[in-house]
């Protein structure tokens, strides 16, 4: 491996390290990034790690300031909107081309999916259901084999995710959320693409206008 692929590989790490603990909560909305303290707990130089968090300032999950000041993103009511709408826009388009090119794989690959927040619902493990019903979505969007659409998604996803791990300490009925995600996969499989395309694209609109009320009420109070 080259010198430049080991630098590569060691920014991709670290970036994915970093992502997961913004998405999870260990690294809250607001807290500042602390470059030395944090290069030395990873093991890494840091430049490696600038690098990283250049990467999820791409992704809206951190805010880099003047003098090199990094902070995690506040969420706003705004960002919440987008993120809903556009993954409204977007999985609603996905849906309705896997629906229009059923194959083996489509059926093996949503089924799979479906199977795993079943489990994950049964066992009433929050996390888990929340992991697959984003791995349920990305799913759909890869098997759509729309290049441009998968990486439109992908601008949003790391913001997708969080977004989701944020919605599930609202109102979140692991029962309703699997039923909603049970309907969408049968609309796909039997072809249905308006169908499959109207589901996708409601779904997410009760959880975002929620999360959207809630950080304007937060955004009032701080004003």
């Amino acid at each position: 491996m080259t010198q430049a692929a080991v630098l590569q590989t060691l920014n991709d790490q670290a970036t994915t390290i970093l992502r997961e603990r913004i998405i999870s909560g260990a690294l809250p909305p607001g807290s500042r990034v602390l470059e030395i303290e944090l290069a030395e707990e990873l093991g890494i130089s840091r430049g490696t790690l600038r690098a990283a968090l250049q990467q999820l300032s791409f992704e809206g999950l951190v805010v880099q300031k003047r003098f090199r000041s990094t902070f995690v993103a506040s969420l706003t009511a705004q960002d919440a909107y987008e993120v809903y709408t556009m993954r409204n826009t977007l999985e609603a388009m996905a849906a309705r081309i896997v629906a229009g090119r059923v194959t083996d794989r489509v059926r093996t690959e949503i089924s799979q999916a479906i199977a795993d927040m079943r489990s994950a619902a049964k066992a009433k493990n929050r996390v888990a259901v929340v992991n697959a019903d984003y791995r349920f979505h990305r799913c759909i969007v890869d098997l759509s084999g729309h290049a441009r659409l998968q990486a439109a998604y992908g601008l949003i996803e790391a913001q997708t995710r969080l977004f989701l791990r944020i919605t599930s300490t609202l109102d979140y009925d692991l029962t309703g959320i699997l039923q909603v995600h049970q309907a969408l996969m049968e609309a796909i499989l039997s072809g249905d693409g308006e169908g499959a395309e109207l589901l996708a694209r409601d779904h997410n609109t009760p959880d975002g206008a929620r999360m959207v009320e809630m950080l304007k009420q937060m955004e009032e109070a701080c004003s």
